[in-house]
């Protein structure tokens, strides 16, 4: 009998809890569905506003001409002045001689301005013929080589790397050949100028003419001794 009526109780205790969990779980679905609002919104279409009207235009008031200037007064032409001497610029020619060393001489003529003479005689203006002159010192680039050997770079001044020029001046015969070389200028003194006289001896050159027929002249040269980089 107590088996029985423990059964009992436990089948009916079993079923009350179902029931409670089963109120439970109702009353939490109830409980979890969202709450709506509805809010009610109302338009209203307000008229368009006017559109303003655009500034006028300013004209644009245009800048007066700028006063003309007068004309300045002409220069009035000088008097030709005479009795002067004017020089004439003579363009500077140099000739590049290469030696097939480690050393370069550069064999350069000077410039030599031509002068010229204006003046007056006492006595009515009358032509003036002159006999032709030859010139008796010209410049060496005037002169057109047949053999001119540069002069030999020196082995002291080589290795000592000594760098220097020479203006040397010589007579060209009627027969191209070459007389009385003479140092005018050297730098630094007495460096190169045995190497230059020893070398300028053995020059050729054609003869100048002059009027058809050869002339000696006078002429000078510049040597130019530079080490090759």
């Amino acid at each position: 009998m107590r088996v029985t009526l423990c059964a009992v109780l436990a089948l009916a205790l079993n079923l009350l809890l179902f029931q409670f969990m089963a109120g439970l779980i109702a009353r939490h679905r109830l409980g979890s569905r969202p709450i709506l609002h509805v809010h009610r919104l109302d338009f209203i279409r307000l008229p368009e506003a006017e559109a303003a009207p655009p500034p006028p235009r300013r004209r644009a008031v245009p800048e007066p001409p700028p006063p003309s200037r007068p004309p300045s007064p002409s220069s009035q032409p000088t008097a030709p002045v005479r009795g002067t001497v004017r020089q004439l610029p003579v363009p500077d020619l140099a000739l590049k001689v290469e030696v097939p060393l480690a050393a370069s001489v550069k064999v350069a003529a000077p410039a030599l301005p031509s002068l010229l003479v204006e003046g007056e005689t006492s006595g009515p203006p009358g032509p003036v013929h002159l006999p032709p002159q030859p010139p008796s010192f010209i410049s060496a680039s005037e002169l057109i080589p047949v053999a001119r050997i540069p002069p030999v770079y020196p082995p002291e001044a080589k290795r000592r790397r000594i760098e220097g020029y020479v203006v040397v001046e010589f007579t060209v015969t009627e027969t191209g050949e070459v007389k009385n070389p003479k140092i005018i200028e050297s730098r630094p003194p007495g460096v190169f100028d045995r190497a230059v006289l020893r070398a300028v001896r053995h020059w050729r050159f054609r003869p100048k003419k002059w009027d058809g027929r050869p002339v000696a002249v006078r002429a000078q040269q510049k040597l130019e001794f530079r080490l090759r980089r």
